[in-house]
């Protein structure tokens, strides 16, 4: 693990290559073709002025939806089956989102089902759990286990607005005229791009979250959606001992909910996954968290991110020496231009101390190090 303090140290032999922008600039040529025409997710999430749904998709069952999977179901809740659950809450539970895709589209949607129901409900038993698992986890043609970055359409059967977004999911209900389906139409294209935010752009002045109807602005346009939260930091040292728990994946779903905060004193919810993000950072220390934004426990605010990772990355290539034996060769350095305000350091002793290289490029984004060495070793920080 890394040493304290930075958000992030990259060994000199890493490449990192990110395709997903490039992958997704490209036109998305599905393996298969789509026979229905997609309901736009940004339809099927618009909300009326008190957030609750307008629910105009009600009458279109079955309807079809496209995107990007982000997450695997277990990074958010435990799809065990559980003998004794009396609600869905304490069973197994499943639950993915899927990023809109489709030029025009925005947003996403999260597909959800549980072992138990409401209690006046049917409910599956263990088998049956378990057939439905492997329904909705594996592309029903090819047998392939979806993952995150794959490019799948999904048909409804059911859909229901809850805690401020519409799921689709069963009805809570084992009859399978209420499943829902999940097809592969091309693997492993990619996360979609993580789109760079501040807590400004969630929460207001007053730290009221940012509700906007119209779904332009605020929690509610980047609801389902990849994006990075810069420049925040966690507000105390109860989110620190949460987030280095050594066993995250016992943790309930409400207990993996910690608060982070920002320079000007906003702060918002981060939801951590049943995994390990690494040593959690100090309160002290600024940092950036990848992940999507969601939405629980009320129509017109209870957006949160759901962390996924920590930034920023720092990618480091080395140029061949030149023809001249004697010539070093250089390292490239590429970092996000959202990170200018970050400062880089090396160190030429595998991390015991750190100093700013000798280097011009204050808001550049490709840096070249003619000092390059297999024991130099780089990070990115934010100045204190």
């Amino acid at each position: 693990m890394h040493t304290d303090p930075p958000p992030v140290v990259s060994s000199p032999r890493r490449f990192v290559v990110s395709l997903a922008a490039l992958l997704l600039s490209l036109p998305l040529v599905p393996v298969r073709a789509s026979a229905a025409t997609p309901l736009a997710h940004s339809t099927l999430q618009a909300v009326n002025p008190d957030g609750t749904s307008p629910q105009t998709w009600t009458n279109q069952y079955p309807f079809t939806l496209r995107g990007i999977l982000l997450n695997a179901p277990e990074d958010l809740l435990s799809t065990d089956f559980v003998p004794d659950a009396t609600s869905p809450n304490n069973g197994g539970q499943y639950q993915v989102f899927v990023q809109a895709t489709d030029p025009g589209d925005f947003g996403g949607t999260a597909l959800y089902m549980s072992q138990r129901g409401r209690p006046d409900a049917n409910f599956y038993d263990e088998d049956a759990w378990a057939a439905e698992l492997a329904r909705v986890t594996a592309d029903p043609d090819t047998g392939r286990p979806f993952q995150p970055g794959d490019y799948v359409e999904i048909t409804a059967n059911w859909a229901m607005h809850y805690n401020g977004k519409v799921n689709v999911n069963e009805a809570h209900n084992p009859d399978p005229a209420f499943d829902f389906t999940v097809r592969l139409l091309r693997p492993a294209v990619g996360l979609p791009p993580a789109e760079p935010l501040s807590l400004a752009d969630l929460v207001d002045d007053t730290g009221t979250p940012v509700f906007d109807p119209t779904r332009a602005t605020g929690g509610e346009h980047w609801q389902g959606m990849r994006v990075r939260l810069d420049a925040i930091r966690l507000a105390d040292t109860d989110a620190v001992g949460t987030w280095n728990h050594p066993h995250p994946e016992t943790l309930p779903f409400g207990a993996r909910l910690v608060t982070c905060t920002d320079s000007t004193g906003r702060t918002f919810p981060l939801r951590l996954p049943r995994r390990s993000l690494g040593p959690a950072p100090a309160t002290n220390r600024f940092f950036s968290a990848t992940g999507f934004i969601n939405q629980e426990g009320s129509n017109t605010a209870g957006y949160e991110l759901v962390v996924q990772e920590v930034g920023p990355v720092l990618d480091i290539a080395f140029e061949p020496a030149g023809e001249d034996e004697g010539t070093p060769s250089a390292a490239v350095l590429t970092y996000s231009a959202d990170y200018a305000g970050y400062a880089l350091e090396v160190s030429d002793d595998s991390g015991a101390t750190w100093h700013a290289p000798a280097l011009a490029f204050p808001t550049e984004i490709t840096v070249h190090d003619p000092e390059a060495s297999p024991t130099r070793f780089y990070r990115l920080v934010l100045p204190d």
